[in-house]
């Protein structure tokens, strides 16, 4: 059957087939469908038929949540038999994004991903692939097409930008780009100086920069700052609130745990933490991607002893809202810095973050057995207390660390024994995600816990030039 647009309902099944891969293949996480409606401009009616005819060929894998899927061995062959069928994922809507990032193709490596990620690790939501730069490009029109998606648009000049040989007045053009009197443009200087850029434009020479020679973490700082001081109110930042946000836009777990981490690091927290070196977990029964508030959170959250936060023994401040509960660590109670907390979201996902996690004298260590016996014995109590309440598997468990730039992941600590002694693994800055695992099942035992949760502990162990996990604590 014809839909209006051309668009038939095979033709619909194949594009769903294609972004379900695109948001499944790399993690093996099943998705709920339903969240890439938006993304692909249907109605959940028109989704729900694309999925159908998906499952009634076989090439996706199928779960108890309807309209849960994973692409299977069948789908795969039928995109690669069938290429046309399944374009590229389409851009979000308009204003889905607080910024564009448009740069030179040979300047995405060592600039361009790189702001992108810190800038991301700052609550700001970045469209990185939206304008890189080639010759014979319009840059008027290119720029045109970012903002039509983003309220500011960053443009990265370097010498390969130059390179372009765009029209001066193209150039000089990018400084009185405005939308509603509001200046829109925020240029960053990349191996460039101001005598550089006066060459090719003297306009664009005389406007601010935030220059890359300073540092990422500074060009970053600095962008916040001026789309703040622009009136706008940053879409993954949430600059007046603290409270977190259900997974309802998120097309699986590994979506839901990058966007929560980002915006736990940006100062996103349903409660205030002691310092910036942090361990942040999700645990997600797959009902919870949907987003939609769950019958069973009214148990859950009336026995806060199952979602105790990371290395508590005993229930101290825990308070109820709109967005679901939380669980402090502190016993001066939520209005004090928490070392830890955890808050279980209405849609049955749990966020379990804690803070002050560094050893040594000069906090500059972490152990790894202390840290993966933390992970185990934190996942075993929210898993069991999840299943307790009937809220099912699978699950997914997502780990990250963040505010551990340069410090040493000790691969052993005996007692005593000093830390510049022992063997490690230096982390890197930002944000770092380790594997995530789909549980199919609750654990029985801490034992059983370690084993279901070995893809992440291998990932950690690796971090500190180990081969394998080492036993539990």
């Amino acid at each position: 059957m014809s839909e209006s647009a051309g668009e038939t309902v095979r033709d619909r099944a194949m594009r769903l087939l294609g972004l379900i891969r695109d948001a499944t293949e790399d993690s093996g996480t099943p998705v709920f469908a339903e969240n890439l409606a938006a993304q692909a401009g249907w109605s959940t009616e028109q989704l729900r038929a694309a999925f159908r005819y998906l499952a009634d060929k076989g090439w996706v894998d199928t779960f108890s949540i309807p309209y849960t899927g994973r692409i299977n061995a069948s789908g795969q062959d039928e995109l690669e038999t069938h290429p046309a069928t399944a374009p590229v994922t389409p851009v979000p809507a308009a204003h889905d994004w607080d910024a564009f990032l448009s740069h030179a193709g040979e300047d995405k490596v060592d600039i361009a991903t790189p702001l992108a990620e810190a800038l991301r690790a700052r609550g700001v939501r970045v469209w990185l692939d939206a304008l890189v730069m080639t010759v014979g490009d319009s840059l008027s029109r290119s720029i045109d097409a970012g903002l039509a998606r983003s309220r500011f648009g960053i443009v990265v000049l370097s010498p390969e930008f130059f390179a372009k040989e765009w029209p001066r007045r193209e150039l000089d053009g990018l400084v009185a780009r405005e939308v509603a009197g509001q200046k829109v443009i925020l240029p960053v200087w990349h191996r460039i100086d101001k005598s550089s850029v006066l060459k090719y434009s003297p306009t664009l020479a005389d406007r601010v920069a935030a220059q890359s020679s300073k540092g990422i973490d500074a060009v970053a700082d600095a962008l916040v700052a001026a789309i703040e001081k622009g009136g706008q109110t940053l879409t993954g930042r949430a600059v007046a609130s603290s409270q977190p946000t259900q997974p309802s836009q998120d097309a699986n777990g590994e979506a839901f745990h990058r966007r929560r981490a980002a915006e736990i690091v940006g100062g996103n927290s349903p409660a205030k933490l002691k310092d910036k070196a942090l361990l942040i977990l999700h645990l997600i029964p797959q009902e919870a991607l949907s987003g939609r508030s769950s019958a069973k959170f009214e148990g859950a959250s009336s026995e806060g002893r199952g979602f105790l936060p990371i290395g508590s023994q005993t229930l101290q401040d825990s308070r109820i809202n709109t967005d679901g509960l939380i669980i402090g660590s502190d016993a001066n109670g939520l209005q004090v810095e928490q070392r830890a907390y955890s808050f279980v979201f209405r849609s049955g996902a749990v966020e379990s973050v804690a803070s002050s996690i560094l050893r040594g004298h000069r906090s500059d260590a972490l152990p790894l057995p202390w840290l993966q016996t933390v992970i185990t014995d934190q996942a075993l109590r929210i898993l069991r207390a999840l299943s307790a309440f009937d809220l099912l598997p699978p699950y997914h468990v997502h780990v990250s660390l963040s505010g551990v730039g340069g410090v040493r992941l000790l691969q052993q600590w005996p007692e005593g024994a000093f830390v510049e002694d022992m063997p490690f693994g230096e982390l890197g800055e930002g944000i770092q995600y380790f594997d995530s695992v789909v549980l199919d099942r609750a654990p029985v035992d801490r034992g059983d816990c370690f084993d279901m949760l070995r893809p992440v502990l291998i990932h950690l162990a690796n971090a500190a030039g180990l081969r394998a996990p080492p036993p539990l604590i």
